[in-house]
């Protein structure tokens, strides 16, 4: 799927800053321990920083959803849901990783 936003999977600081503030970043590699790499939204608590941070795994699965049309297509979308979903919640997935 093309978007025009930043690309995901996202990521939270582990911890916030000296504010309790929570930064979002783009997890691929690029920040090499750069802190003033590419943010994505800086938040005020770890439960907005975890949803924002799942933002593109959810919209992902929503997508899989909207254009599945075989049970192979739906099970594939149900597997990414719930894996958006526990990372939103801040909790190890349950399901098997695709």
């Amino acid at each position: 799927m093309k978007t025009q936003h930043t690309p995901g999977p996202w990521n939270k600081d582990e911890q916030g800053d000296a504010n309790g503030n929570f930064t979002i970043r783009p997890d691929d590699g690029s920040t090499n321990g750069d802190t003033h790499a590419e943010v994505i939204a800086t938040v005020y608590t770890e439960e907005d920083a975890r949803l924002i941070a799942a933002a593109p795994e959810l919209l992902e699965a929503c997508a899989a959803f909207d254009k599945a049309l075989t049970r192979e297509e739906l099970e594939y979308a149900l597997q990414l849901t719930k894996i958006a979903i526990q990372k939103a919640f801040g909790r190890p997935s349950q399901a098997n990783q695709v």
